[in-house]
């Protein structure tokens, strides 16, 4: 039994020291700096990033902005995603013109994902209700599709991401149900905020899940108890 005793501590000396070694080893990897993007603004807030794996290019989201480096992180390309004219209490585009609430608004990057299959960028903010766009990966100052009222089948399907700058949204894209050949789909999994035009519809549905088809106008939607699973 003794002997036994003197081999645990043995064998728990030697995690403490690997543990140690690997600590040390991860500290010195990350003090090395390959290289590095200064966006030049002091006012500039990173929100997310992402990295199309084909090329290297690296995507970041921030606020009011997107950029596109090479694997270098040098300055590719820039594009303008606010501020703009919105309200919590605003329905997304176009009917944000006729909402007498809005105020121009500050647009925080909450999802920024890769769709490797089809070579685009999808984006979504916090202003709109959350609503989500789609750029090439090549020309990210492109939108080639925009979930607002004029694609969606219910207002529902246009709120994607939280409308908070301060909740969080968590997506990525992995294959879809079998009933539609497992096409690549992007998940959501969305804070729910409770704030203005957005609270009453996503009382609705818990959880929500987003096709990627090529008119971005499909989607799948899992229940609540008040509410069974349900699909289009």
């Amino acid at each position: 039994m003794f002997s036994g005793c003197q081999s645990t501590i043995a064998i728990s000396s030697m995690l403490v020291t690997l543990a140690v070694l690997l600590s040390h080893a991860v500290t010195v990897r990350s003090s090395t700096i390959v290289s590095s993007y200064p966006s030049g603004q002091t006012t500039v807030e990173f929100n997310n990033i992402a990295i199309d794996n084909a090329t290297g290019t690296v995507f970041i989201g921030a606020v009011n902005a997107l950029y596109r480096l090479d694997g270098d992180l040098q300055l590719l390309q820039n594009a303008t995603t606010g501020p703009v004219t919105d309200s919590p209490y605003c329905s997304p585009p176009p009917l944000t013109s006729t909402c007498s609430q809005g105020t121009p608004t500050d647009n925080y990057n909450k999802i920024l994902v890769v769709d490797q299959s089809r070579g685009r960028l999808i984006s979504c903010g916090s202003v709109y209700q959350g609503t989500c766009e789609s750029r090439p990966v090549t020309d990210i100052s492109q939108v080639t599709a925009h979930r607002g009222i004029g694609l969606a089948r219910s207002p529902l399907e246009n709120y994607v991401a939280a409308n908070s700058r301060n909740a969080s949204t968590v997506a990525f894209v992995a294959p879809g149900p079998i009933s539609q050949n497992s096409q690549d789909v992007l998940y959501v999994a969305s804070t729910y905020t409770g704030q203005g035009e957005s609270g009453r519809l996503r009382d609705l549905v818990a959880a929500l899940l987003c096709d990627k088809s090529k008119d971005n106008n499909q989607q799948y939607r899992g229940g609540n108890k008040n509410n069974p699973s349900m699909s289009e």
